[in-house]
Parts: C-alpha cells; structure tokens; sequence
C-alpha cells in the first residue's frame, strides 16, 4: 500500500457509496457500558451516510478492536494492525481514556503518546482525533506528529463529516 501521508492511504472502495465500518472510540453514560449522546448526531448523520458505526466506550474495547500481534522477537511488545477489512477509518474521542493522570502537562502528553498515539500510529487507516477542550493545546503537536487529524470540540457535524469524506474517498 503507498503512503501518500499518513492520513491519506489508497483505500479500496469501490464506489463511494458503499458501507463503510468506523471504529470509535468516545465518552459513557454514569451508567457503565452505556454510550454517551454527546456523540449521537455525529453518529446518526455517519449512519445516514450508510457507515457502520462501531462506538465503544472503554479504552481496553477500544484497543482491543486493533488486533494484536506480538514481534517474535520480543514476545512482550504487542503490535497493533486494524484489520483494514473490518475498519477503514478511526474516529478517538480524548474523554474516552478519562483523567489521564493528575501529573504535570508533559507527563500528561506522554502518557497519552503511549496509549493513544502509539498504538494508533501502527494502524494503516485514516485517524481523526476529538480534542475535548481540556486537552486540545496539550495534545495538538502530538497529534500533528503522528500524521492525524485533531478536530477540537465543541465540533460542528459537517466539518467532521467532511473530513470523513475527504479520508474516506481519496485515491
């Protein structure tokens, strides 16, 4: 597969009309497991598109999505490939791994680096990133890094729909 950016992979969709399944990753409820509405008019419109949608409301879900392989080298360092048939894009909410820590802003932004950023940089789809106003100006540069794309929050629908659209159709 040729890497035009990191965000721009050539996706195999025939048309730009078919199914497409995301994987996202967001807030809950007080109520474990449920999903937050904070997201629900992003979804919709998605499933209006005819995207399946995957939201799923805890880190170690999340994660899990993304198969793990381990090197055979080193059988402790897990590798993490999204099967691209399953997923072709990634939407991350930054509230869904919750407090992140009570440290300074640097031991913050690392510990997001090697949650987050991390795994997802080894996955080979189209990543966007949903900065929650806490956490916009200490992540951004990270996110800038990895190749993602950070849309802050509060977001307006259309402007995160059009950046699905621009990942999901570029050739």
């Amino acid at each position: 597969m040729e890497e035009i950016h990191r965000n721009y992979y050539n996706l195999i969709i025939s048309n730009k009309f078919n199914m497409v399944r995301i994987l996202f990753g967001g807030p809950q409820e007080e109520v474990r497991g449920k999903p937050s509405q904070i997201h629900s008019g992003l979804i919709d419109r998605l499933k209006a598109l005819n995207h399946e949608v995957v939201y799923v409301t805890r880190g170690d879900e999340f994660m899990g999505s993304l198969s793990t392989n381990y090197d055979g080298l080193n059988e402790m360092r897990a590798r993490f490939r999204l099967d691209q048939e399953k997923y072709k894009l990634i939407i991350y909410d930054t509230r869904l791994i919750g407090d992140w820590g009570s440290g300074e802003k640097p031991q913050r932004a690392g510990l997001f680096k090697k949650m987050v950023i991390a795994p997802l940089t080894e996955v080979q789809v189209p990543v966007i990133i949903l900065a929650d106003p806490l956490r916009t100006e200490l992540i951004r540069e990270l996110v800038e890094q990895a190749g993602f794309k950070q849309i802050d929050q509060p977001y307006c629908i259309e402007d995160v729909i059009n950046e699905v659209n621009f990942y999901l159709n570029s050739k």
